[in-house]
């Protein structure tokens, strides 16, 4: 809150007089608990390029290396070839590692995706098309759990958590359902603060 509280005072005036302070937070959180941050193929390459430039590079340096056996230049034309179909595997690697270091991911919204509650279990991927220009959501057998009304709801999964992440960001915690429909809204989460209590201390 402090970060969004100088994020705030940050801004030139004309922006602060179009929003309140209250209504900026209100929106830094809506986001915060919405975005879906990963890489996904906007990065150093996409997947078009990954398979397309090796390809082609390789074919034309055998064809130029084979129409013009001991030639100079042609042995130069295929070594820079080579380079070409190494460099995505190499960028690959290094895209791979600034990843684990925690390089600035990409932040999008998805609606009706972001719908989705959250399953340790669900075994969803979410990645980009480039080809297309849009996201894609991958879900398998275990996305889809039939409620105890009988229902199916579709789960995904947010990736690794915290109970203080998911209690305060999105009002539940994993395994654990309070959703009945005689529970009052101060019932409901003075049983999730009790249960987070109880996992916690």
């Amino acid at each position: 809150m402090r970060l969004w509280n100088d994020l705030y005072d940050d801004l030139p005036l004309e922006d602060r007089s179009t929003m309140s302070r209250e209504q900026f937070l209100w929106a830094m959180e809506a986001v915060n608990s919405r975005a879906f941050k990963g890489n996904f193929g906007g990065g150093l390459l996409n997947q078009l390029q990954r398979l397309t430039v090796p390809i082609i590079a390789a074919a034309f340096g055998a064809i130029v290396l084979f129409s013009n056996p001991g030639d100079a230049t042609a042995e130069l034309i295929a070594q820079v070839c080579t380079l070409a179909v190494l460099a995505p595997a190499v960028l690959s690697l290094a895209e791979e590692a600034g990843e684990s270091a925690n390089a600035k991911a990409d932040a999008v919204l998805l609606p009706y995706i972001d719908s989705a509650n959250h399953s340790d279990d669900a075994d969803s991927n979410i990645e980009y098309d480039p080809v297309n220009g849009i996201f894609i959501l991958d879900i398998g057998k275990k996305c889809r759990v039939v409620e105890d009304d009988g229902k199916t709801q579709l789960y995904i999964n947010y990736g690794k958590r915290t109970d203080s992440n998911l209690l305060l960001d999105y009002g539940f915690l994993t395994n654990m359902s309070v959703a009945k429909k005689n529970l009052s809204e101060d019932e409901r989460r003075a049983r999730l603060a009790r249960e987070f209590v109880r996992r916690n201390s």
